[in-house]
Protein backbone atom coordinates (compact mmCIF):
# COMPACT_ATOMS: atom_id res chain seq x y z
CA UNK A 1 0.00 0.00 0.00
CA UNK A 2 1.41 3.80 -0.78
CA UNK A 3 2.81 5.73 1.98
CA UNK A 4 0.52 8.89 3.70
CA UNK A 5 3.37 10.63 1.81
CA UNK A 6 2.82 9.58 -1.24
CA UNK A 7 -1.03 10.01 -1.08
CA UNK A 8 -0.50 13.07 -0.34
CA UNK A 9 1.25 14.00 -2.88
CA UNK A 10 -0.86 12.73 -5.32
CA UNK A 11 -3.67 14.77 -3.81
CA UNK A 12 -1.42 17.66 -3.99
CA UNK A 13 -1.24 17.22 -7.69
CA UNK A 14 -4.91 16.87 -8.10
CA UNK A 15 -5.59 19.61 -6.84
CA UNK A 16 -3.56 21.45 -8.98
CA UNK A 17 -4.17 19.73 -12.22
CA UNK A 18 -7.79 20.90 -11.47
CA UNK A 19 -7.00 24.57 -10.81
CA UNK A 20 -5.50 24.79 -14.08
CA UNK A 21 -8.30 23.30 -16.04
CA UNK A 22 -10.81 25.85 -14.30
CA UNK A 23 -8.51 28.45 -15.53
CA UNK A 24 -7.51 27.15 -18.63
CA UNK A 25 -11.70 26.09 -19.79
CA UNK A 26 -12.55 30.03 -19.77
CA UNK A 27 -9.73 31.25 -21.68
CA UNK A 28 -9.99 28.62 -24.39
CA UNK A 29 -13.93 29.62 -24.80
CA UNK A 30 -13.16 33.17 -25.09
CA UNK A 31 -10.40 32.24 -27.86
CA UNK A 32 -13.21 30.55 -29.86
CA UNK A 33 -15.61 33.34 -29.10
CA UNK A 34 -13.08 35.55 -30.76
CA UNK A 35 -12.00 33.60 -33.93
CA UNK A 36 -15.56 32.50 -35.13
CA UNK A 37 -16.09 33.52 -38.61
CA UNK A 38 -19.09 35.18 -39.54
CA UNK A 39 -22.20 34.52 -41.42
CA UNK A 40 -20.48 35.59 -45.31
CA UNK A 41 -17.35 34.18 -44.69
CA UNK A 42 -19.06 31.01 -44.55
CA UNK A 43 -21.44 31.85 -47.73
CA UNK A 44 -17.87 32.87 -49.44
CA UNK A 45 -16.24 29.76 -48.29
CA UNK A 46 -18.73 27.75 -49.85
CA UNK A 47 -18.88 28.93 -52.89
CA UNK A 48 -14.99 28.47 -52.76
CA UNK A 49 -15.88 24.89 -52.57
CA UNK A 50 -18.44 24.69 -55.46
CA UNK A 51 -15.84 26.51 -57.39
CA UNK A 52 -13.37 23.69 -56.99
CA UNK A 53 -13.40 21.14 -60.25
CA UNK A 54 -11.70 18.85 -57.88
CA UNK A 55 -14.70 18.70 -55.51
CA UNK A 56 -17.23 18.97 -58.33
CA UNK A 57 -20.23 15.85 -58.57
CA UNK A 58 -19.23 15.35 -62.27
CA UNK A 59 -15.81 16.21 -63.58
CA UNK A 60 -14.84 15.96 -67.21
CA UNK A 61 -11.65 14.16 -68.34
CA UNK A 62 -10.38 13.80 -72.40
CA UNK A 63 -9.14 10.35 -72.91
CA UNK A 64 -7.91 8.98 -76.09
CA UNK A 65 -9.16 5.71 -77.13
CA UNK A 66 -8.86 3.75 -81.02
CA UNK A 67 -11.80 4.07 -83.67
CA UNK A 68 -13.74 1.17 -84.74
CA UNK A 69 -14.71 0.83 -88.42
CA UNK A 70 -18.42 1.58 -87.11
CA UNK A 71 -17.36 4.83 -85.93
CA UNK A 72 -15.81 5.51 -89.14
CA UNK A 73 -17.76 7.66 -91.66
CA UNK A 74 -18.76 6.08 -95.33
CA UNK A 75 -15.73 7.09 -97.98
CA UNK A 76 -17.43 9.36 -100.53
CA UNK A 77 -16.91 8.14 -104.13
CA UNK A 78 -13.09 9.27 -105.49
CA UNK A 79 -13.62 11.20 -108.81
CA UNK A 80 -12.14 10.35 -111.94
CA UNK A 81 -8.74 12.44 -112.87
CA UNK A 82 -9.65 13.76 -116.22
CA UNK A 83 -12.93 14.91 -114.59
CA UNK A 84 -10.68 17.07 -111.95
CA UNK A 85 -8.28 18.49 -114.47
CA UNK A 86 -11.10 19.61 -116.66
CA UNK A 87 -12.64 21.37 -113.32
CA UNK A 88 -9.51 22.47 -112.48
CA UNK A 89 -9.21 24.35 -116.16
CA UNK A 90 -12.12 26.06 -115.73
CA UNK A 91 -11.53 27.01 -112.19
CA UNK A 92 -8.50 28.78 -113.76
CA UNK A 93 -10.60 30.62 -116.60
CA UNK A 94 -12.87 31.67 -114.11
CA UNK A 95 -10.06 33.46 -112.60
CA UNK A 96 -8.32 34.88 -115.49
CA UNK A 97 -9.15 37.78 -116.76
CA UNK A 98 -11.89 38.64 -119.39
CA UNK A 99 -9.16 40.00 -121.97
CA UNK A 100 -6.99 37.15 -121.90
CA UNK A 101 -9.72 34.70 -122.12
CA UNK A 102 -11.23 36.46 -125.23
CA UNK A 103 -7.91 36.37 -126.60
CA UNK A 104 -7.72 32.75 -126.53
CA UNK A 105 -11.30 31.74 -127.61
CA UNK A 106 -10.04 34.44 -130.60
CA UNK A 107 -6.74 32.37 -131.12
CA UNK A 108 -8.59 29.13 -131.32
CA UNK A 109 -11.33 30.63 -133.69
CA UNK A 110 -8.01 31.67 -135.94
CA UNK A 111 -6.85 28.29 -136.26
CA UNK A 112 -9.80 26.51 -137.49
CA UNK A 113 -10.88 29.00 -139.66
CA UNK A 114 -7.35 29.17 -141.17
CA UNK A 115 -7.42 25.22 -141.29
CA UNK A 116 -10.94 24.93 -142.56
CA UNK A 117 -9.48 27.07 -145.75
CA UNK A 118 -6.41 25.15 -146.34
CA UNK A 119 -8.41 21.99 -146.37
CA UNK A 120 -11.93 23.37 -148.56
CA UNK A 121 -9.70 25.97 -150.35
CA UNK A 122 -8.48 23.82 -153.29
CA UNK A 123 -12.48 23.62 -154.11
CA UNK A 124 -13.14 27.56 -154.79
CA UNK A 125 -9.28 27.65 -156.25
CA UNK A 126 -9.09 27.32 -159.66
CA UNK A 127 -6.91 29.27 -162.80
CA UNK A 128 -7.59 32.48 -163.37
CA UNK A 129 -8.50 33.52 -166.83
CA UNK A 130 -5.66 34.87 -168.53
CA UNK A 131 -5.40 38.77 -169.21
CA UNK A 132 -4.96 39.74 -172.91
CA UNK A 133 -1.80 41.48 -173.10
CA UNK A 134 -0.48 37.86 -171.46
CA UNK A 135 -1.81 35.98 -173.86
CA UNK A 136 0.30 33.25 -175.71
CA UNK A 137 0.85 33.27 -179.47
CA UNK A 138 2.28 29.59 -179.67
CA UNK A 139 2.01 26.80 -178.01
CA UNK A 140 4.83 24.21 -178.26
CA UNK A 141 5.75 25.98 -181.42
CA UNK A 142 2.51 25.85 -182.88
CA UNK A 143 1.07 29.33 -184.28
CA UNK A 144 -2.27 29.61 -182.28
CA UNK A 145 -3.11 33.74 -183.23
CA UNK A 146 -6.20 34.10 -184.64
CA UNK A 147 -4.61 36.16 -187.75
CA UNK A 148 -2.89 33.04 -189.01
CA UNK A 149 -5.85 31.09 -188.91
CA UNK A 150 -8.55 31.15 -191.55
CA UNK A 151 -12.20 32.53 -190.53
CA UNK A 152 -13.66 28.97 -190.99
CA UNK A 153 -11.51 26.79 -189.60
CA UNK A 154 -14.19 23.61 -189.67
CA UNK A 155 -14.59 24.14 -193.87
CA UNK A 156 -10.48 24.55 -194.46
CA UNK A 157 -9.54 21.66 -192.23
CA UNK A 158 -12.23 19.40 -194.30
CA UNK A 159 -10.54 21.04 -197.45
CA UNK A 160 -7.43 19.52 -196.24
CA UNK A 161 -8.63 15.77 -195.70
CA UNK A 162 -10.66 15.70 -198.56
CA UNK A 163 -7.29 16.75 -200.26
CA UNK A 164 -5.28 13.71 -198.49
CA UNK A 165 -3.37 16.21 -196.56
CA UNK A 166 -4.35 14.68 -193.32
CA UNK A 167 -1.48 15.87 -190.57
CA UNK A 168 -2.05 19.46 -191.86
CA UNK A 169 -5.67 18.76 -191.18
CA UNK A 170 -5.44 17.66 -188.07
CA UNK A 171 -2.89 20.21 -186.92
CA UNK A 172 -4.99 23.30 -188.75
CA UNK A 173 -7.94 21.64 -186.08
CA UNK A 174 -5.74 21.56 -183.25
CA UNK A 175 -4.52 25.29 -183.91
CA UNK A 176 -7.91 26.79 -183.52
CA UNK A 177 -8.86 24.36 -181.66
CA UNK A 178 -6.08 26.25 -178.67
CA UNK A 179 -6.48 29.25 -180.76
CA UNK A 180 -10.13 29.56 -179.36
CA UNK A 181 -9.34 28.44 -176.07
CA UNK A 182 -6.78 31.21 -175.52
CA UNK A 183 -8.40 34.08 -177.09
CA UNK A 184 -12.02 33.54 -176.79
CA UNK A 185 -12.30 31.52 -173.49
CA UNK A 186 -9.33 33.02 -172.00
CA UNK A 187 -8.27 29.32 -170.72
CA UNK A 188 -4.84 29.99 -168.96
CA UNK A 189 -3.34 27.79 -171.41
CA UNK A 190 0.95 28.58 -171.20
CA UNK A 191 3.43 28.22 -174.26
CA UNK A 192 4.26 24.64 -172.74
CA UNK A 193 1.48 23.50 -172.09
CA UNK A 194 0.54 19.88 -173.02
CA UNK A 195 -2.06 18.44 -174.62
CA UNK A 196 -3.52 16.89 -171.25
CA UNK A 197 -3.21 19.99 -169.38
CA UNK A 198 -5.14 21.79 -172.40
CA UNK A 199 -8.04 19.87 -171.64
CA UNK A 200 -7.65 20.01 -167.79
CA UNK A 201 -8.04 23.23 -167.91
CA UNK A 202 -10.63 23.20 -170.48
CA UNK A 203 -12.91 20.76 -168.18
CA UNK A 204 -12.50 23.67 -165.75
CA UNK A 205 -13.39 26.65 -168.09
CA UNK A 206 -16.30 25.18 -170.45
CA UNK A 207 -19.60 23.68 -170.54
CA UNK A 208 -19.91 20.17 -170.69
CA UNK A 209 -20.82 19.54 -174.44
CA UNK A 210 -17.92 21.61 -175.17
CA UNK A 211 -15.65 19.91 -172.87
CA UNK A 212 -16.63 16.95 -174.72
CA UNK A 213 -16.46 18.52 -177.82
CA UNK A 214 -12.64 19.71 -177.01
CA UNK A 215 -12.03 15.66 -175.66
CA UNK A 216 -13.05 14.04 -179.13
CA UNK A 217 -10.63 16.56 -181.01
CA UNK A 218 -7.83 15.82 -178.51
CA UNK A 219 -7.86 12.51 -178.99
CA UNK A 220 -7.88 12.17 -182.17
CA UNK A 221 -5.09 14.58 -182.80
CA UNK A 222 -2.86 12.39 -179.85
CA UNK A 223 -3.54 9.60 -182.30
CA UNK A 224 -2.40 10.23 -185.30
CA UNK A 225 0.59 12.53 -184.04
CA UNK A 226 1.81 10.31 -181.01
CA UNK A 227 0.46 6.78 -181.83
CA UNK A 228 0.15 7.06 -185.96
CA UNK A 229 -2.91 6.25 -186.31
CA UNK A 230 -5.48 8.66 -188.35
CA UNK A 231 -9.41 9.19 -187.02
CA UNK A 232 -12.26 7.97 -189.74
CA UNK A 233 -13.59 10.26 -192.25
CA UNK A 234 -17.14 10.53 -190.62
CA UNK A 235 -15.51 11.43 -187.41
CA UNK A 236 -13.32 14.10 -188.64
CA UNK A 237 -16.43 15.62 -191.23
CA UNK A 238 -18.19 15.63 -187.51
CA UNK A 239 -15.75 17.76 -186.29
CA UNK A 240 -15.38 20.06 -189.12
CA UNK A 241 -18.96 20.52 -189.43
CA UNK A 242 -19.31 21.08 -184.95
CA UNK A 243 -16.26 23.21 -184.59
CA UNK A 244 -18.22 26.93 -185.26
CA UNK A 245 -20.93 25.90 -182.93
CA UNK A 246 -18.89 24.37 -180.46
CA UNK A 247 -16.29 26.92 -180.09
CA UNK A 248 -18.65 29.74 -180.85
CA UNK A 249 -17.39 33.18 -179.80
CA UNK A 250 -18.99 33.45 -176.42
CA UNK A 251 -21.18 35.81 -175.15
CA UNK A 252 -20.07 38.96 -173.02
CA UNK A 253 -21.25 37.54 -169.86
CA UNK A 254 -19.60 34.46 -170.58
CA UNK A 255 -16.36 35.76 -171.29
CA UNK A 256 -16.32 37.95 -167.80
CA UNK A 257 -16.75 34.91 -165.89
CA UNK A 258 -14.84 32.14 -168.09
CA UNK A 259 -17.17 30.38 -169.99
Amino acid sequence: MPSLHEVKHRFALWLALLAAVTCWTPAIHAQDTATRPTEQEITQAIGKLKADPNLAVQTKINTLHWINDKDKQPQQTRTPGWLRWIRSLFLWLAQTSRVLLWTVITILVAMVVIFLLRVFGNFQRGPRPQAAGNLPSHVRDLDIRPESLPADIGAAVWQLWQQHDHRNALSLLYRGLLSRLVHQYRVPIRDSSTESQCLQLAHAHLQMSQSDYVSRALKVWQFAVYGARLPDEQEVQQLCEQFAVALAAPSASSAVHGI
